[in-house]
């Protein structure tokens, strides 16, 4: 605190300026106030900061958890169409394949759906005792397939019997390869019908084997591999090979 000390004198009447003395502690007690007060308000501006960045990550970690929610829920709900649509799919070929009582029911599809390159089987059901092709038809190179895709894209309905009319087809090179096929996947006749999406492209060819002959191909008959082949068309997924594609 600052002293200012008068003293009166005999000769004038008038106030003199003595002394003057100044009291240091008491500044240093009013800068370390001040110093104090402003230390409070950056520790208050410091403690709203950091309050703000708080809620700002507390926020943002809420954020992060609805999305990685609603990511697994998607996930969820995807597998849960996917399983359903793959259980549907299953169910439509062996009905198919009880119906017109044949062996071996089976899709080819192409891969990608995007950019066709290759054609795999993607899905089978067979009768007791008739074995399973899945596993041995995998990423063919569409390529080597051109003649037989080309008439799975161009034909709704193909039979072939090959105890009888294989050598009357016109196409021999395209009926030998399928032969060969045939022959390897050891049916004695078969039936091709194909897949198309809303907007009439080819995603696939349905395939019935029959081991031990095939009953007359009549409109009934027909009927039924439509129907069945219509269903599964609807709700067929893209293919995802189940093993690596050679190059």
């Amino acid at each position: 605190m600052l002293h200012i000390v008068f003293q009166h004198t005999e000769e004038s009447n008038d106030k003199s300026i003595i002394t003057e003395k100044m009291d240091w502690t008491g500044i240093a007690g009013i800068i370390g106030a001040i110093g104090v007060i402003i230390l409070g308000i950056i520790e208050s501006r410091r403690s709203r900061k950091d309050k703000m960045l708080e809620h700002k990550f507390a926020m943002q970690d809420k954020e992060l958890e609805r999305r990685f929610a609603e990511e697994d829920n998607r996930k969820r709900e995807h597998q849960r169409k996917t399983d359903y649509t793959i259980s549907n799919l299953y169910s439509y070929l062996y009905a198919l394949m009880n119906s017109i009582d044949s062996d071996r029911v089976s899709i080819v599809q192409p891969h990608p759906s995007d950019d066709q390159q290759y054609i795999s089987l993607s899905y089978e059901v067979v009768k007791q005792g008739i074995s399973p092709q899945i596993d041995y038809f995998q990423s063919h190179k569409i390529q080597e397939w051109t003649e037989v895709i080309d008439l799975w894209r161009k034909n709704e309905f193909l039979t072939f019997q090959f105890e009888s009319d294989f050598y009357l087809q016109n196409e021999i090179d395209m009926a030998r390869k399928i032969w060969t096929e045939a022959n390897r996947r050891g049916c004695l006749s078969i039936a091709f019908y194909r897949l198309i999406d809303a907007n009439d492209y080819w995603i696939g060819t349905l395939t019935v084997d029959y081991m031990h002959g095939q009953p007359p191909i009549d409109a009934k008959y027909y009927n039924e591999v439509k129907k069945y082949g219509d269903l599964i068309a609807d709700i067929l997924p893209e293919y995802v090979p189940i093993f690596k594609i050679s190059t």
